[in-house]
């Protein structure tokens, strides 16, 4: 049959059903994903979006929902998951995902779920789950299936070093409704923009600006050795509405946990410089691999911004700290910005 309608009425005649769950789900993954079904599926502007944070090593997915390769999946109360725990200081990339089942059995593999599901995501079922990937891998993602029985679609991902989690990245891709107007709105929602390291402060031992000197300029050396800072400047844009997310950008030449800190100040003229201030708090966050752009403690400030003010942030590295386990200079080059836009 090269073309197919519904719904229609009557049974039996023409395109009339009964119509399956398969009929069904084809016309959701067309109506709401279009080609894009493999990355694409949470609705905008419903309840919390699915966002994922973490608390610890508790990954925490709420409110919202979306669509699985056409299955439609609601989620009205905020799902915790713990992620467990890889020896030493291994690494490991998880996925937070949507998992849906088409076995005739519940599903559990390489899965880490809610106690609710501990059996597994249930057979013709839809749920939230992390996709674990591999101690001791830290470059490699657990691969994402995409049928014939299981299909995923991904929230978010973070690396797990040791015990403790790292910065969540999102990668929720929203529903674009195939039509041209729906498609090319919702994709210029989200923006980016990067603002570099300014300049960089030897805390401990000297206690002088540093060197200026870089292994990969333009970028600003923090040495094994000392307490370091650097700075950075810039504004808030105007087409700002919400979802301010900042993550610091480091290279370092081996792998292992850099011990830092990130503060946010932001303000317009006439405020305070202390006003609106958010920070990370001192966090160990993993460096993935040498030689590579490290996007790591990230903060998401909490409060409300307009476009035009000013954005001042503060990175600081710790490596006398005990959990400060690099053992290497790093490279400090920015920080990398996103939003949600206005329009």
């Amino acid at each position: 049959m090269t073309q197919v309608s519904l719904p229609q009425a009557g049974s039996g005649v023409g395109d009339s059903g009964p119509y399956t769950a398969d009929d069904w789900a084809k016309f959701f993954e067309v109506a709401f994903t279009g080609d894009q079904a493999a990355t694409q599926g949470v609705l905008r502007n419903y309840l919390n979006e699915l966002e994922v944070t973490r608390s610890g090593i508790t990954i925490s997915i709420d409110t919202g929902a979306g669509f699985c390769y056409g299955h439609w999946l609601l989620n009205d109360t905020s799902v915790d998951i713990t992620a467990n725990a890889c020896a030493g200081v291994e690494t490991r990339w998880d996925r937070v995902v949507l998992v849906q089942n088409e076995t005739a059995v519940a599903y559990n593999t390489n899965l880490l779920l809610p106690a609710a599901y501990a059996g597994g995501v249930p057979r013709n079922s839809c749920r939230v789950a992390i996709l674990r990937g591999t101690c001791g891998s830290p470059g490699a993602l657990p691969a994402l299936l995409t049928g014939p029985n299981i299909y995923m679609v991904e929230l978010a991902r973070y690396q797990m070093t040791g015990g403790s989690t790292g910065a969540i990245t999102d990668y929720r891709d929203f529903c674009n409704f195939s039509t041209e107007v729906g498609s090319d709105w919702v994709e210029n929602r989200t923006r980016q923009f990067f603002v570099s390291a300014l300049i960089g402060q030897e805390l401990i031992g000297d206690n002088i600006p540093m060197d200026g000197l870089s292994a990969y300029p333009p970028s600003i050396e923090f040495p094994d050795t000392d307490h370091s800072a650097a700075y950075g400047l810039g504004l808030i844009p105007s087409d700002y509405l919400s979802d301010l997310t900042i993550r610091t950008v480091v290279i370092a030449p081996s792998n292992g946990n850099v011990y830092s800190y990130l503060g946010v100040y932001i303000g317009g003229c006439d405020d305070s410089v202390t006003d609106k201030t958010f920070n990370s708090g001192w966090v160990a966050e993993g460096v993935v691999a040498p030689a590579t752009y490290n996007c790591i403690t990230e903060t998401s400030t909490p409060f409300t911004h307009d476009g035009g003010e000013f954005l001042r942030l503060l990175y600081q590295r710790n490596p006398a700290a005990a959990q400060d386990t690099a053992n290497c200079d790093i490279e400090v080059l920015g920080w990398l910005v996103s939003y949600t836009a206005d329009s």
